[in-house]
């Protein structure tokens, strides 16, 4: 029995623009399909899957099928090789991860090749989570919608697959067809501890294509040490639909450096990434981290995704481990609107200081900022803006607010009569504001992310002009011809959503 795990490269209207599914863990980056030429478009942008990494990797380790996972987004592949690789491989179970923006792009598609091929459907990802039964409803031809947190689910499912229809009912985190019904299990316990997963799949999945968060060197290869937050941000997809729960957890940090390790040392790391909801939220993690790390003498920068809450000692501990970047979310500056998403607790005050403190460590900043959220007024959002101009990161980027399926923060749209829309391919947090406020239309909010786009990046391209340093470092990472071409696009208004 063969089962493959794909990433869906799901268009929107342009066929050369895609949606990288299965990549984000937060929302659904778009790419341009490049064909084999890098320096020819735009600068790239690609997450990992981890979902599908780790699923992969337990599934070759713990059953008797043949298992595969392919990324075309990574590949530079488009639908029509999305189409024939599938015809080709020939799976019993084809398990695609899709977002809320890409399933009305990709499920028709899906569906179609499942009556040429014959496999059953298995659709993941935070989507069917947040709506399983309504989803499976509308889309009658997928056989099994994996809900939440979903290695053990997909590896219980594999292994019972030989007993349909009357094996799946034990099976928690599932959804399932029984005759003409749907029946939604209930979720599974989340995965606790991390470490009994082995290291996600690297081999059928490219480590070094992926890029994310290049605060040092290429290749920059992404990991997890921990999964969950307990800020519970009401906007948040992993937190408040894929895991349900504040719950943090962490993996060892002898696994961690291992796996940091290996890498390097397989892969050819130059940079590790750590794409954790959020790393440092537990100082004891990230300092015992930061001691194996010393320890075992690894010559490795690291970055990851955090938050302004990291004390002094132990940022002082990470920049002495090798720590040379952080990305991390500011949101707004006007209290309303971060209390209204329950992040009440970030200041201007707290992020300036905290952002002091890396320049003084040598450590580099991203900030990401929302436009839209509830309580968010025009004069609010150029003060973001200002704000950011003179913060001093050394990079920002500007989202749309988008209430996601699962969220508090779609219940409370939804009930307040503030959804545009239910055309999915509009929930982007890119080009499409799909919220009216009485007080703020989508048309303002798209129109002030751009004007927050253009502010930034103009500021970036005189910054970066005027540094020597910081150009050679982007041709480094680019070439030449990359740069001259992601300096074009910035100038023209031409972007990819780095997030």
């Amino acid at each position: 029995m063969k089962i493959l795990l794909s990433n869906i490269p799901a268009y929107i209207k342009d066929p050369e623009r895609h949606y990288n599914g299965a990549g984000s863990q937060r929302w659904s980056a778009t790419y341009k399909i490049r064909k084999g030429d890098p320096g020819a478009a735009e600068w790239k942008y690609m997450e990992y899957p981890f979902n599908i990494g780790y699923s992969t990797a337990l599934l070759k380790r713990d059953t008797d099928w043949t298992v595969k996972a392919w990324d075309p987004c990574v590949l530079d592949l488009d639908v029509n090789d999305f189409r024939s690789y599938v015809k080709s491989y020939s799976p019993d179970i084809l398990l695609v991860e899709v977002p809320t923006v890409a399933f009305p792009l990709m499920l028709p598609i899906l569906g179609e090749l499942k009556k040429e091929v014959g496999f059953k459907l298995a659709v993941s990802g935070p989507h069917i989570t947040g709506i399983p039964e309504d989803t499976m409803n509308e889309y009658k031809f997928i056989d099994f919608g994996l809900v939440g947190e979903y290695e053990l689910t997909l590896r219980e499912l594999v292994n019972s697959y030989s007993k349909f229809p009357s094996g799946f009912e034990e099976i928690h985190g599932l959804a399932f067809r029984h005759g003409d019904s749907v029946k939604v299990n209930q979720r599974r316990m989340l995965i606790d501890p991390l470490d009994q997963l082995p290291f996600p799949d690297r081999e059928d999945l490219p480590a070094q294509r992926y890029e994310d968060a290049v605060f040092a060197d290429t290749p920059c290869i992404q990991m997890l040490s921990s999964r969950g937050c307990p800020v519970g941000c009401t906007f948040c997809v992993p937190i408040q639909t894929m895991f349900a729960s504040s719950m943090y957890r962490r993996r060892s940090p002898k696994e961690i450096v291992d796996e940091m390790i290996l890498v390097k040392d397989k892969y050819g790391a130059r940079q590790v990434y750590f794409d954790d909801d959020t790393m440092v939220i537990n100082k004891k993690h990230v300092q015992a981290v930061c001691q194996e790390i010393i320890d075992r003498k690894v010559d490795l920068p690291w970055s990851c995704m955090g938050d302004i809450t990291i004390a002094e000692d132990a940022l002082k501990m990470m920049a002495d481990a090798g720590f040379c970047g952080i990305k991390f979310g500011v949101d707004s500056v006007t209290p309303q609107a971060l209390k209204a998403v329950h992040k009440g607790t970030v200041t201007t005050d707290k992020v300036t200081t905290f952002v002091q403190k890396c320049k003084n460590l040598g450590i580099k900043t991203h900030a990401s900022f929302v436009v839209g959220l509830p309580s968010d007024t025009r004069e609010g959002v150029y003060n973001m803006v200002d704000y950011a101009l003179h913060l001093g990161v050394d990079n920002a980027q500007f989202s749309i607010a988008t209430p996601f399926p699962g969220t508090p923060f779609f219940e409370e749209a939804k009930a307040k009569g503030w959804l545009r829309t239910y055309d999915w391919t509009q929930y982007d947090g890119e080009r499409t504001a799909v919220l009216n406020y009485p007080n703020l239309s989508s048309k303002e909010i798209e129109e002030l992310r751009q004007y927050a786009v253009d502010t930034w990046f103009k500021h970036m391209v005189k910054t970066t002009m005027k540094n020597p340093k910081n150009m050679m470092l982007q041709i480094r990472r680019r070439g030449l011809k990359g740069s001259i071409t992601g300096i074009k696009a910035v100038m023209k208004g031409k972007y990819v959503l780095n997030g």
